[in-house]
């Protein structure tokens, strides 16, 4: 996932309007895995900054979980339109008779 590497190029080619607009962009400029944190943008999609902790300490940060969560509450996703389960049909398997007729050797 190097930036701006041919794969995550691909990657945004194949985002709809519909998929970006949920994105939602976090950061720190004490991240010492993801870089350049600044260039972290997305159209419509402002960054916003949480100062003072490293990359894993956002996911534990009671900051950034509030953060998450109001994000992931305005957020409207469209309803599944539910479709039938289609299951394949089992093939039926014969009993293997000689393996009950031939003679068993000891181990």
């Amino acid at each position: 996932m190097r930036w701006q590497s041919p794969w995550l190029t691909t990657l945004a080619a194949g985002e709809t309007d519909e998929a970006r607009s949920r994105i939602r962009i976090a950061l720190t400029p004490q991240d010492n895995i993801v870089f350049p944190q600044r260039a972290q943008v997305l159209p419509n999609a402002d960054p916003v900054i949480f100062e003072g902790m490293g990359h894993l300490q956002m996911c534990l940060d009671p900051s950034v979980i509030a953060w998450v969560r109001t994000q992931m509450a305005s957020l409207t996703v469209p309803t599944p339109t539910p479709q039938p389960h289609i299951y394949p049909v089992a093939k039926r398997m014969e009993p293997d008779h000689d393996r009950f007729s031939r003679p068993q050797t000891p181990d």
